[in-house]
């Protein structure tokens, strides 16, 4: 099993090979020994993003410049002294056509040298959803539940929840700055007076674990080969929370939709560990990525979802589309969640999401923009 920070390098290094171009055009031959080449571009430049990494060498005195097919991309004053090896930092529009774009830029040198690479900026924001999503301001439910959000730039700045008047937990989230190359975010717990630490990519995802210097919070994850991925939050402590998810529809490409068949949830209920093994009904095709949560999470209800799931830190683990039914038939559960939805005219983000449960019991949450 690799850890999460393998898997995410392993998904680089896929994207790299498949969808990134570098054309070449210095070698060395016939004792020339001058070069110029890009020897890498960001593969996790997503909707949300707003900078990009170039990694150059040459020979000697360089420039780099962007094509012609790229307005959304700006390169600056991108010039060196040679020889020299580097990178150059690019900023980026925010993508909301919803679909991938492509950005050529052009490494020249002093001595004749020239190297292009291609850049892709994903149509789908660093949290799954796509780049035109509308952004979740608050979430509230009849059973007194209320989730409120902030945003900062597409990124969750903070979230609030709560169950009739009583905070459960409130996040603030603070993201690394460009200079930063540790990309360290932090998140600070209200309640808890906890302050997690942990590295994200430029698409804002978790590239380490997510946890208090006291391990006390601690959030992690992993994947097999076979899309198999689990969540795990404070995994032996009472606060249990972790879920496994079994996708398909991976395919190399950060827009791909996933779909997910089979979802284990293992949580604490008053120290006793309960597992239901859910079988995942979707046959609408519901959009689960018009808007910025991951509503999925909430047929747990407020105070048994993953909050860092609902808000997408796990894009991995985002389910495409929207539950419909989620049931477990085993003969130590025998439940089901049934969900029903309405959701906005034109852009089709989720308006209301009503969970009926197998004891009768039912919640509506109203999603506010």
């Amino acid at each position: 099993m690799k850890t999460s920070k393998s898997f995410i390098n392993g998904v680089k290094m896929v994207l790299a090979a498949t969808t990134v171009s570098l054309a070449m055009t210095s070698c060395l031959n016939d004792g020339d020994t001058s070069y110029a080449y890009i020897s890498g571009v960001s593969t996790d430049c997503y909707a949300n993003s707003n900078t990009v990494y170039l990694i150059y060498q040459s020979s000697s005195s360089w420039q780099l410049k962007k094509g012609s097919d790229a307005s959304w991309l700006t390169v600056g004053s991108a010039t060196g002294q040679g020889p020299a090896m580097g990178s150059v930092v690019m900023t980026t529009e925010f993508n909301t056509t919803d679909k991938y774009r492509t950005a050529t830029v052009n490494l020249t040198n002093a001595d004749g040298k020239s190297s292009s690479a291609q850049l892709y900026q994903w149509g789908t924001r660093g949290d799954g959803s796509l780049g035109s999503a509308k952004e979740v301001r608050k979430i509230t439910g009849t059973d007194g539940s209320e989730l409120t959000f902030l945003y900062s730039n597409h990124r969750i700045a903070n979230l609030s929840v709560s169950k009739n008047g009583k905070l459960i937990e409130h996040y603030m989230f603070s993201y690394p700055t460009l200079a930063d190359t540790a990309r360290i975010m932090n998140v600070y717990m209200t309640n808890a007076e906890k302050t997690l630490k942990g590295s994200v990519n430029f698409g804002w995802q978790p590239t380490t674990d997510i946890a208090s210097d006291d391990k006390s919070e601690i959030l992690s994850w992993t994947s097999t080969s076979s899309n198999y991925v689990v969540v795990k939050w404070n995994e032996n402590s009472k606060n249990r929370n972790v879920q496994s998810v079994t996708l398909s529809g991976f395919e190399n490409n950060p827009d791909s939709k996933l779909s997910n068949s089979n979802l284990k949830y293992s949580y604490s209920n008053d120290g006793v560990i309960v597992d239901e093994n859910l079988t995942i009904s979707h046959e609408n095709k519901m959009s689960n990525r018009k808007q910025t949560v991951d509503a999925n999470q909430l047929i747990f209800g407020v105070e048994r979802m993953n909050p860092f799931m609902l808000l997408g830190f796990y894009r991995y683990a985002r389910c495409s589309y929207l539950y419909e039914k989620a049931e477990d038939t085993s003969s130590q559960n025998k439940l089901s969640y049934i969900v029903k939805y309405t959701r906005n005219t034109g852009d089709e983000s989720v308006n209301t999401m009503t969970v009926e449960r197998e004891d009768g019991s039912s919640v509506t949450y109203t999603f506010e923009y």
